[in-house]
C-alpha cells in the first residue's frame, strides 16, 4: 500500500493505516524512533520506553488512552512537526475513529448468541447471567434430599439453557454429557429414551402432558423417574409453570415440587447486562457505548412485572434472537444500535426474520408449504393454548416429489427458525407462537380444522398401531365432517401418508356399509311385502268366513284373533329387531303391530319406539354454524355462520321451528359471540375487533362502541334492559339498551388480566356472574348498573372458567372450568356472603 500523505488523515482506516502516517511525520521530521524517545523522555516525568513507541509506528498497538489523557501523544506530534492545533485535534480525532473500528470479522467465527436455541452444554463459555441460579441450583441438587428436583418457570425464561448450559457443566463437565449425565426431552414415547445414567436431566418435562397421549406410557416414565431418584441417582427436571397443576396429580410430582424446586424468574439488570456483554466479550466483540442501555430500555417498555424486576420472565429469547440478528447485521467486530434497530429490535426481531424468510419463497407452492409446515409444527390444546410439537422429518419431507417441502423446511433452518435434526423437525422456541404476527393468523384462521386435524391424526395414529384395524376408522357424522374439510381447498395436502390412507380406509368401509345397506332396505321392502299379503289374508279369511256360515261366526272370530294376534307379535317382533338399525321403520312396525291387533308385545314395541328421540336438523343456508344462542323463553333459535351471517328461527305453535326467509349480516367484523333475550325479540353479536351489534325485530340493527378487543361473552339481563361483554383484555363493560340514542356502556370495569369468558345474570337481573381465564369467579351487584364495584373473587376453580349459570330461583350459582373439567357450586341466597357448596 503507497505511503498516505501527511495531510489526507481522514483517509485513515486501520492501525496499519495510522502507523503509517504517523512513522511518515516522523521521517519528514528526520527522526528516528530512539531520536524521538529521547526527546519524549524529556517533556515529562514519565518516558515512554523505545519498544512502545516502535509499536506505535510499527501499527502493532495504539496509543493508549492513559497516555494520551497525560499528553504524551500530543508531544509526540509536535516532536514530528505537528504543531497546528488544529492538526492536532485532527489526529485525535483519527485515533479515537481508528480505536473504535477494529476491523472485519472472520468468515468462520461463530456467533456467541444462540437466538431462539438454547445455550447447549457445549456453549457454556457463553452462558452469562444466570451463575447465582445455577450456583443456587447445584446446591439444591447436592443437598442430600430424595426425590427429583423440579425446575420450574415460564416459557422463556431460560429453563433449558440453565439446565444445559448452567447446571450439566457444573456437574459433568461440557464432554460428559453422554457417559456421566443423560439429557433428553419426553417427546412423544419417552420410556424410549429414558436411558441409565448417574444424572438424568429432563428439559421440556411438559411433553409428557401435551405430546404423549397414552396415560399409562406417562404413567410409567414418572415412576421410572421416581425410582431412579429413590435409587440415589440425581434426577432434574424442567418444566413449564403452566402444567403446574396437571404435574401435583402424580404423588412423586407432587412432593418434588413441595421440598425440591427452584423458580426461575426474571433475570435483575446486572444479570441481564452480563447476559448481554459477556458473550460478546468472550467472542472478542465491541458493544457501541449505548446499545447495552438501548436494550434495557426497551426491555423495559416491554415489562409489566414489577419495577423490582427488569423485564418480563419470558422475553429471554426474544433479547437472544435480537442480540443473533444484530451480530448478523453487522460485519465487523462492533454491534451498534444501527445495527440493532435494522434487525428490528426486541419487539420485532423474530417476526422480520421469519417475515424475511417467508419472503425469499418465490412461489405460491412454496408459501402454502410454510404454512402448511408451521401450522403441522403447533399443537392447540381444548383451552386454546399454543405449544410446538415434533413431526418426522421424513413425514415432511416425504419420497422428495414435493421440491417446495425441502426448500421451505432449508429457508426457516437457515433462519435459525427451526430446529431439524436427521430425525425429526421442530419450532426453535415456543417465543416464536406469539413473537410472528403471520404465524398467529395462520392458527387463529385454522383453529376449527386444526382442532379436527388432532383428532384424525390422533386416531390414525391409533388405527396404525392396532395394525389398521377395519373397526377403528371414522363413520356417520365423523366420516362426513372429514368428506367436507378435505373437499375443500388443499386440506388433504395438509395430511401425512397413514392420515390419507386412514381416510381412504373409512371411505371405502362406509361404501361396503352402504351396500349392505342398500341390501337390507331390499330385505325390509320384502318383509313389509309378506306383513301386507298377510294381513290382506287374513281379512279376506274373515270376510269369507262371516259371509258363508253365521252359525261358526264366534269360533272363527276367535281364529281370526289369534292369527291376528300372531301376525302382530310377529311385525312387533320384527320391529324390536331392526329399532338398532333404524329407528324410522321401527316405528312404522310397531304401530302396524299394535294397529292389526293390540297385543303386550306389540304394546311394549310400540312403548318402546316412543322413548327414542327422533332428532330433527334445522338446515342454516348461511354455511356451517359456529355460534348460536337460545331465548329465555326457549322460542328462539340464533346461529352465527361461518360467512359471517346471522340465521334466526322462532317456534311454531306446533312446536317446529321455522327459519327467517334469508340469514342478516352479523356485523362489520368476525363474530366472536352471540345472545338472546329472554323474549327472543332481541339477540346481540360481538366481534373480534371489540365492536356489539344489537339486532331488534322493531328497530334497525344498533352499533354499540367503547372496546377494541375480541368480545369473548354476552349476556343480556331478564328485563332486556341491560347488556353485559367481556372481552380478551379482561374488561366487563354494561350497556343500558333502553336507550337506543347511547351508544357508549354505562359501567367499564377491569375485572380480569385474562379473557372474560363467562357472563350470567340473575332472575331479578340485580346480580351478574362473571368467569374468566384466570380462574376466577366474581359476583358483582348491578341493580344500579352505573355504580359497580369490583368484588373479591369466589374460592374454588384453579383453571379457565368456560361457563357461569344462576338457577332460575337465583339461589344458586354453577361454574364449569376448562383444564380440570370440574363443575363448582355456590350458594348465593345472600350473594354479599356466597357459601360453597363443597369440592368440584
Amino acid at each position: 500500500m503507497p505511503d498516505l500523505p501527511l495531510t489526507d488523515l481522514t483517509r485513515i482506516e486501520t492501525p496499519a493505516d495510522f502507523a503509517r502516517a504517523l512513522t511518515g511525520a516522523r521521517v519528514a521530521a528526520g527522526l528516528s524512533i530512539r531520536d524521538a524517545a529521547k526527546l519524549l523522555s524529556r517533556q515529562g516525568p514519565a518516558p515512554v520506553s523505545t519498544s512502545t513507541l516502535g509499536g506505535w509506528f510499527s501499527g502493532s498497538h495504539l496509543p493508549t488512552l492513559k497516555l494520551v489523557n497525560a499528553g504524551m501523544f500530543t508531544d509526540l506530534l509536535r516532536i514530528c512537526g505537528e504543531t497546528d492545533e488544529e492538526r492536532i485535534d485532527l489526529w485525535l480525532d483519527t485515533l479515537r475513529r481508528v480505536r473504535s473500528t477494529p476491523g472485519r470479522r472472520p468468515s468462520s467465527m461463530q456467533s456467541p448468541f444462540r437466538g431462539l436455541a438454547p445455550y447447549e452444554p457445549e456453549h457454556a463459555e457463553f452462558f452469562f447471567g444466570r451463575s447465582a441460579l445455577t450456583a443456587e441450583l447445584v446446591q439444591l441438587v447436592h443437598n442430600g434430599g430424595s426425590g427429583p428436583v423440579m425446575v420450574i418457570g415460564p416459557s422463556g425464561s431460560g429453563k433449558s439453557s440453565l439446565l444445559r448450559a448452567g447446571l450439566i457443566p457444573a456437574l459433568c463437565g461440557t464432554d460428559a454429557v453422554s457417559e456421566r449425565c443423560a439429557l433428553l426431552t419426553p417427546g412423544t414415547d419417552p420410556m424410549s429414551r429414558l436411558v441409565d445414567a448417574g444424572i438424568i436431566v429432563v428439559d421440556q418435562f411438559e411433553e409428557v402432558f401435551t405430546a404423549c397421549e397414552d396415560t399409562d406410557a406417562r404413567q410409567r416414565f414418572i415412576d421410572a423417574l421416581g425410582v431412579a431418584a429413590a435409587d440415589g441417582r440425581t434426577v432434574v427436571i424442567g418444566m413449564r409453570a403452566d402444567f403446574y397443576a396437571q404435574a401435583l396429580q402424580y404423588p412423586s410430582l407432587r412432593t418434588a415440587l413441595q421440598h425440591r424446586q427452584l423458580a426461575v424468574g426474571p433475570m435483575t439488570e446486572d444479570e441481564l447486562r452480563q447476559a448481554i456483554t459477556g458473550p460478546a466479550r468472550r467472542a472478542g466483540l465491541e458493544l457501541e457505548p449505548g446499545l447495552v442501555e438501548t436494550l434495557l430500555h426497551d426491555l423495559r417498555q416491554r415489562s409489566l412485572s414489577s419495577a423490582d424486576t427488569a423485564h418480563e420472565a419470558g422475553v429471554l429469547p426474544l433479547l437472544s434472537h435480537a442480540l443473533l440478528a444484530t451480530w448478523d447485521q453487522a460485519t465487523g467486530r462492533t454491534l451498534t444500535t444501527a445495527h440493532y434497530r435494522s434487525s428490528g429490535g426486541i419487539h420485532g426481531a423474530v417476526a422480520k426474520t421469519a417475515e424475511d424468510a417467508f419472503g425469499a419463497l418465490t412461489t405460491d407452492e412454496q408459501r402454502d408449504a410454510a404454512r402448511r409446515l408451521f401450522l403441522r409444527l403447533v399443537r392447540t390444546d381444548d383451552g386454546a393454548v399454543h405449544t410446538r410439537r415434533w413431526i418426522g422429518r421424513a413425514d415432511w419431507v416425504g419420497d422428495g416429489t414435493d421440491p417446495a417441502r425441502r426448500v421451505v423446511l432449508d429457508r426457516f433452518v437457515d433462519a435459525r427458525l427451526l430446529t431439524a435434526g436427521t430425525d425429526l423437525v421442530g419450532i426453535a422456541h415456543e417465543a416464536l407462537l406469539a413473537a410472528w404476527p403471520r404465524l398467529t393468523d395462520w392458527l387463529d384462521a385454522d383453529a376449527a380444522w386444526r382442532r379436527f386435524h388432532r383428532t384424525l391424526a390422533s386416531t390414525a395414529e391409533h388405527w396404525q398401531e392396532t395394525g389398521r384395524d377395519p373397526d377403528g376408522v371414522f363413520r356417520g357424522a365423523t366420516l362426513d365432517t372429514a368428506q367436507e374439510w378435505l373437499t375443500a381447498g388443499t386440506r388433504r395436502r395438509d395430511l401425512d401418508d397413514v392420515e390419507r390412507d386412514f381416510i381412504d380406509a373409512s371411505l371405502a368401509r362406509r361404501e361396503a356399509d352402504q351396500l349392505r345397506g342398500r341390501r337390507q332396505v331390499r330385505r325390509r321392502q320384502q318383509t313389509i311385502a309378506l306383513v301386507a299379503a298377510l294381513a290382506t289374508l287374513a281379512l279376506s279369511v274373515g270376510f269369507y268366513a262371516h259371509q258363508a256360515e253365521a252359525a261358526s261366526r264366534h269360533e272363527r272370530q276367535v281364529a281370526n284373533r289369534i292369527a291376528a294376534e300372531a301376525l302382530s307379535r310377529l311385525v312387533a317382533g320384527k320391529a324390536d329387531r331392526l329399532r338398532g338399525k333404524d329407528v324410522s321403520l321401527a316405528m312404522q312396525l310397531s304401530l302396524v303391530a299394535y294397529r292389526i291387533a293390540p297385543t303386550a308385545e306389540a304394546r311394549s314395541s310400540l312403548l318402546n319406539a316412543t322413548a327414542l328421540p327422533a332428532a330433527a336438523r334445522l338446515p342454516s343456508p348461511a354455511g356451517q354454524v359456529t355460534l348460536a344462542a337460545l331465548s329465555g323463553d326457549g322460542r328462539r333459535i340464533v346461529a352465527v355462520a361461518d360467512q359471517n351471517t346471522v340465521q334466526t328461527w322462532s317456534a311454531n305453535p306446533d312446536g317446529s321451528f321455522a327459519g327467517q326467509p334469508a340469514p342478516i349480516p352479523a356485523g362489520a367484523g368476525t363474530a366472536s359471540a352471540v345472545a338472546a333475550a329472554v323474549d327472543g325479540a332481541t339477540f346481540v353479536v360481538g366481534a373480534v375487533d371489540g365492536s356489539v351489534l344489537v339486532h331488534s325485530d322493531t328497530r334497525a340493527p344498533r352499533a354499540l362502541t367503547g372496546g377494541t378487543e375480541r368480545v369473548a361473552s354476552l349476556a343480556i339481563s331478564p328485563d332486556g334492559r341491560t347488556l353485559a361483554s367481556g372481552d380478551a383484555a379482561g374488561i366487563l363493560r354494561l350497556w343500558n339498551l333502553a336507550d337506543t340514542a347511547r351508544t357508549t356502556p354505562m359501567t367499564t370495569i377491569t375485572v380480569s388480566d385474562q379473557t372474560v369468558s363467562a357472563l350470567a345474570f340473575g332472575p331479578t337481573g340485580g346480580v351478574l356472574a362473571v368467569g374468566g381465564f384466570d380462574a376466577t369467579i366474581r359476583l358483582l351487584d348491578v341493580a344500579d348498573p352505573r355504580r359497580v364495584t369490583l368484588p373479591p373473587t369466589l374460592p374454588g376453580p384453579t383453571s379457565k372458567v368456560f361457563a357461569v349459570a344462576i338457577s332460575p330461583d337465583g339461589h344458586w350459582l354453577a361454574a364449569g372450568t376448562g383444564a380440570q373439567h370440574n363443575a363448582y357450586v355456590w350458594d348465593i341466597t345472600d350473594p354479599a356472603r356466597p357459601v360453597s357448596g363443597g369440592p368440584p
